[in-house]
């Protein structure tokens, strides 16, 4: 794995070099994941992706953005050509999540509560998802970084300012 990991990085460094800085109606070069439910995650180069494996997870890390997966829920990962996607709005197959003033929205296949988690792992809000979304006024926390947790999907970290 550690060899892969090591071609990849090469194969990425390659590809940042080249890629031209472009609209948000064009393609671009992307780094896609894919996962073993038969989902996909797309890193644009342009973004100058890491990955870097801690124990059992592949972390991703951008100037922007940093998430986690499971080894083992990915099956393999590749690249693509496709639309370059803002930094304030992430979408996949199942749901959307946009971020923008401290309000966190998720759309489509959501179901369930939202829950908040301030860095000392203590739940701090709610947010009931109804006919398939959730909104979360994150604006009555104090500023911070919060992890929130999607029913049924990855969390992700949130700053508050």
């Amino acid at each position: 794995m550690k060899r892969i990991i090591a071609w990849s990085a090469l194969i990425l460094s390659a590809f940042m070099t080249t890629i031209p800085v472009v609209g948000n109606d064009e393609d671009v070069t992307r780094l896609t994941l894919e996962h073993t439910d038969g989902t996909q995650s797309h890193f644009n180069l342009a973004d100058e992706p890491q990955m870097i494996i801690d124990g059992d997870s592949l972390v991703i890390k951008t100037s922007t953005l940093q998430t986690s997966v499971e080894r083992a829920g990915l099956s393999h990962f590749h690249f693509t050509v496709g639309p370059v996607s803002a930094v304030s709005e992430v979408s996949c197959d199942v749901y959307t999540v946009s971020y923008s003033g401290n309000v966190l929205e998720v759309s489509g296949n959501v179901e369930g509560v939202l829950k908040v988690y301030d860095m000392d792992g203590r739940q701090v809000a709610n947010f009931v998802a109804l006919d398939g979304s959730a909104v979360a006024d994150l604006n009555v926390l104090a500023p911070n970084i919060y992890v929130v947790a999607i029913p049924g999907k990855p969390s992700m970290k949130v700053l508050v300012k």
